[in-house]
């Protein structure tokens, strides 16, 4: 992908080249356009736009089918009352309908935030409210559900992606379909500005609510770009990357949805992929896999012994730092299934920096790294203080570069805390520890966070887990683990002191279903992957002889209950 200046007076260009050569690709400091996604995918869909854009389960979708949609869809969604810098919020799984909004919505200028399609309605009616979104699309609404946002949200229109029958373009639920029959009459196009926001993503939220992140339309271009030119993912029709990673994470829609559709490749994806599910997405001969060591663990236990996986190139990794036994594990079970050649590679990131900061792709670097800073992003660990470290010394990664993320939403304080200046740079604080090598790669060296990944990369934090139940009347302590599971890779085990010896583990799923209130004043509500299935009461937790819970003779002792 090249873009090329005019004159020496114009810093961009007035047409965009997008398909010159391949390798101009492969610039150390490439030149980020000051335009929009849907801008841009649409360059790219003129030289493919005979090809398969997007494989949905149900749907085949071609890049000039893609563009012809968001189209109609943006036209729409004007129709609905939505407006330049207006905020769409999306709760649906993996699926075309969530891409073709996406870039209906960013064509004319509205804000796309995607929450997980897990999420309880009482969270959803909660980021409703709190980005005044007037529209909701999510996948299917229950009539309690839809009395409920009715009433508590101020939405005017819920867009489902079930079949709806005998509606009108007036009723409160519609459905994706009946986008494309709305009265879709000429308006006039919201002139892009080029620091316009494009999406609000969020953080992990390991002890409390996530941060909201928002992203604007050079920050995601520039990751896709970035992550370009930092791996081999080839620019030409024919080959498929299979997106096993949920929109409502960075590394699922911006490193792996658009990168790949900017390059000109088909994305498979699928609202979930699960043992049972799993050897159907690998039938479709990816040639390039964007998951998780969960997704790796999920492919090496479910694939059968006898499939041809001789498509597949690459995995690329993200979520969760991926070990070397598991890494040269995989090499050999894809080589077994007529892999000749196949990469496994680590890579790292936070939702600030739209999923993305190192790559191992063709570093020659040990496997502890998670590789070197992309081109085009610049790379330091400081200490306490904010001062840059030498190499080997450990410290705090620091990340700067156009892919860093412009604010929390709502929040400018904490946005100004996350940054810092450093020889005329703006750099973002990661939180990830690590040290920097001589040969310019990055070296986790641990991470404070407890937590484990199922399958479709859905992490859930145990800390956040402990934190609600210990909010339970009749629960004195409790800490939470992860346990090994032939369903989900991995599930919470909760080990429980009790003050009400009568408490059941019944009473107390149902007590974690209900919003619960923290003791610093925080609202929070599991999700429903997010609850152990496992509930142990003890006496008392073991301890390190810092007098701090022993996790680790936890997870040993949920092993000897229950098995692998």
């Amino acid at each position: 992908m090249s873009f090329y200046r005019t004159n020496k007076y114009k810093k961009y260009p007035s047409k965009l080249r997008l398909h010159e050569k391949d390798a101009t690709f492969l610039q150390k400091h490439p030149i980020i356009p000051e335009c929009s996604i849907f801008s841009l995918i649409s360059y790219t869909s003129r030289k493919y736009r005979k090809e398969i854009a997007v494989e949905d389960i149900s749907e085949t979708i071609t890049f000039e089918r893609l563009i012809e949609n968001a189209k109609i869809l943006a036209k729409s969604l004007q129709n609905l009352g939505l407006k330049k810098g207006d905020i769409l919020t999306m709760a649906v799984p993996n699926c075309y309908q969530g891409i073709e909004i996406f870039f209906a919505a960013n064509s004319i200028g509205i804000v796309v935030t995607f929450l997980n399609s897990h999420s309880p309605i009482q969270e959803v009616e909660k980021y409703l409210k709190m980005y005044g979104s007037s529209v909701l699309v999510i996948e299917k609404c229950t009539e309690d559900e839809k009395e409920f946002l009715r009433k508590e949200g101020n939405i005017q229109y819920i867009v489902t992606l079930e079949d709806i029958r005998s509606q009108n373009d007036e009723s409160f639920v519609i459905s994706y379909e009946s986008l494309f029959h709305i009265n879709t009459k000429s308006r006039k196009r919201n002139i892009f500005g080029k620091k316009c926001d494009a999406m609000i993503l969020y953080t992990s939220g390991t002890t409390g609510n996530p941060k909201s992140v928002v992203l604007t339309n050079k920050n995601i271009i520039a990751t896709a770009i970035y992550l370009k030119n930092s791996s081999h993912v080839t620019q030409q029709s024919g080959e498929k990357s299979l997106v096993c990673v949920p929109f409502c994470y960075p590394y699922g829609f911006v490193t792996s949805v658009l990168m790949s559709l900017l390059c000109g490749r088909t994305v498979i994806i699928g609202p979930d992929i699960s043992k049972d599910t799993i050897a159907d997405f690998y039938m479709q001969s990816p040639n390039i896999i964007f998951g998780s060591p969960a997704l790796l663990e999920l492919t090496m236990r479910n694939i059968p012994d006898n499939m041809d996986l001789s498509s597949v190139e690459t995995f690329i990794s993200g979520g969760d730092f991926l070990n070397e036994q598991m890494a040269k594990r995989a090499i050999c079970f894809f080589r077994e299934h007529n892999c000749k050649e196949v990469e496994i590679i680590n890579g790292s990131g936070n939702a600030e920096t739209c999923g993305g900061n190192t790559n191992a792709y063709g570093c020659n670097v040990p496997f502890l790294s998670v590789g070197k800073p992309f081109y085009g992003v610049s790379a330091i660990v400081v200490n306490e203080n904010m001062e840059e470290l030498p190499y080997e010394q450990e410290g705090m990664l620091c990340i700067s570069g156009k892919n860093v993320f412009k604010e929390y939403y709502g929040n400018p304080e904490l946005t100004r805390q996350s940054k810092f200046r450093y020889q005329g740079k703006e750099y973002f604080k990661t939180g990830t520890n690590g040290r920097l090598l001589l040969d310019g790669s990055f070296e986790l060296t641990g991470r404070s966070s407890r937590f484990y990944i199922i399958s479709t990369l859905n992490k859930v934090y145990c800390d956040h887990v402990q934190m609600a139940l210990n909010t339970i009347e009749g629960i004195e302590s409790a800490a939470v683990v992860k346990h090994p599971d032939s369903k989900w890779l991995y599930v919470g085990h909760a080990f429980i002191i009790l003050n009400d010896k009568t408490m059941t583990s019944e009473r107390i799923i149902k007590e974690l279903q209900k919003e619960r209130k923290t003791f610093n004043g925080e609202v929070i509500q599991l999700k429903e992957y997010e609850i152990p299935k496992y509930f142990t009461v003890v006496e008392k937790f073991p301890r390190t002889k810092a007098d701090k819970i022993d996790y680790m003779e936890l997870e040993k002792e949920s092993l000897s209950i229950y098995g692998e």
